[in-house]
């Protein structure tokens, strides 16, 4: 254990105002004090500067690195080390200079096109951070103010770029749109602020930390984006995201970011930036242990029919013994109208042993994975006016689920509400007989909406890895 030190020789003095002056996050350089052993009074009045936040959450600075996070509320436990960012479906580029990720169809083609509509009713000419730059050649796009435009799929791709990274939106700034015609480009540059940048435009937020751009149209010819000192470039591919960090582990500026973005040479070129910086309101990072799962299909969820024979047998339990089924109470995860919001058939161990193993090949071959059942819930018999509330499965448990529909008198369509690896939501409605398989402890899922009709009754069925 290191001694609490309380005084800085001046060999510290000159590394901890070296970095300062760097413009590197002096919550970085906090937190590396802590771990270096001295006392937090000493490095708070040699800084003149206080965490807004535990400092012991604070990673250095937003890359992926590990956290200390606690266990939850009232355990006694130490905390443990976490990953504090997860990107799920991405591909982390080969180098030792700097974190970059590329992520494939983060929207999907409709997505795309729409985007470059509202983009192209609302454009400027590009600006730049240095306004001492006169070369008028240096960045030739034009830009949109996204955050400007009210529309909900805008609304929802910003929160969706938030949730992947895993990063609370009080760390980022406002979203824009770029666009390029035949040679226009954006010459090298880094995204981080240079020192004397950091007064006027981090003042409030901090330093830049992680960039997200989106492409949004495919690469007829140029438009490229090179990272030149990491020898990596990226052709615009429609739906695919580029994702980096500006920065060293220890909060410095890291110079092997800088990128361009080549001049178009046929065709057109239209993106989404998003960065992130080092300071904002609460905790900075949002994901869940359950976020950190890695995802095993394409979406996340799929729908399909179960074999009729085992169909033929749960309907027929369910018709036998509805007039038994005991009030169920699921205060976390069930709310309605009425003092009953569902109820529960008990299933025999056999019905629960044969559910298992007719659906478990269906499942491990969607999921890709050999399966090991875990649990079978009995049939859950919702009451007019239930929500299910968003939600997602245990942990250990339900790493691949399936629900399926066996009884439903309804006025209009009830939903099972899913997002996807990419936090995109979705609405699936089933019919008796169906079943939907889906990533339960990973997605977040649910029938948010009040159930209309005389009765809806269903199944969960769980499995682990093997």
């Amino acid at each position: 254990m290191k001694k609490n030190k309380q005084h800085f020789d001046d060999g510290w003095k000159i590394w901890i105002w070296g970095y300062v002056s760097r413009g590197c996050s002096k919550d970085g350089i906090f937190r590396i004090l802590i771990d270096e052993g001295f006392e937090y009074s000493a490095i708070k009045n040699e800084l003149n500067y206080e965490p807004s936040q535990d400092i012991t959450l604070i990673a250095n600075p937003l890359t992926n690195k590990t956290v200390l996070e606690s266990d939850g509320e009232g355990s006694s436990d130490p905390p443990k080390e976490k990953n504090t960012l997860f990107f799920p479906k991405s591909e982390k580029i080969k180098t030792d200079l700097a974190d970059i990720f590329v992520v494939d169809n983060f929207l999907n083609k409709q997505e795309c096109e729409k985007i470059v509509e509202l983009i192209k009713q609302k454009l400027a000419p590009s600006t730049i951070t240095n306004k001492s730059e006169e070369d008028t050649t240096f960045r030739t796009s034009k830009t949109c103010s996204l955050s400007e435009i009210e529309n909900s799929l805008i609304k929802d791709v910003d929160r969706r770029i938030c949730q992947y990274l895993g990063i609370n939106p009080s760390y980022s700034e406002k979203i824009q749109g770029q666009h390029y015609e035949i040679g226009e480009e954006f010459k090298a540059h880094t995204d981080y602020f240079e020192i004397n940048e950091l007064e006027e435009f981090g003042a409030t937020q901090g330093q830049r930390t992680w960039s997200f751009m989106i492409y949004l149209n495919d690469s007829q010819e140029g438009g490229e984006t090179l990272f030149k000192n990491l020898d990596v470039s990226f052709n615009p591919q429609k739906g695919r995201a580029v994702i980096w960090c500006s920065l060293y582990p220890n909060g410095c500026p890291n110079p092997d970011t800088i990128h361009q973005s080549k001049p178009v040479l046929e065709g057109e070129k239209t993106i989404i930036t998003k960065r992130f910086r080092s300071q904002g309101l609460g905790r900075q990072f949002t994901k869940t242990p359950n976020e950190r799962i890695a995802p095993l299909t394409n979406l996340g969820f799929c729908k399909r029919s179960i074999p009729n024979d085992l169909l033929e047998e749960l309907i027929e339990y369910y018709e036998e013994n509805r007039s038994d089924a005991s009030e169920e109470s699921v205060k976390d995860f069930i709310k309605g109208s009425g003092s009953i919001t569902s109820e529960l058939i008990e299933l025999p161990q056999e019905l629960r042993t044969k559910t298992h193993d007719i659906l478990k090949p269906i499942l491990e071959k969607w999921a890709g994975i050999a399966l090991q059942p875990t649990y079978v819930y009995g049939i859950r018999c919702y009451r007019r006016g239930a929500r299910l509330l968003p939600h997602r499965d245990r942990l250990e448990t339900h790493i691949v689920s399936a629900t399926v529909n066996i009884f439903q008198d309804i006025n209009e369509q009830w939903s099972l509400d899913i997002e996807d690896h990419f936090y995109r939501n979705h609405s699936i409605f089933q019919r008796p007989g169906e079943m939907i398989m889906y990533e339960g402890a990973r997605l977040q899922h649910g029938r948010p909406k009040p159930y209309k009709g005389n009765g809806y009754a269903s199944i969960f069925v769980h499995y682990k890895p093997l």
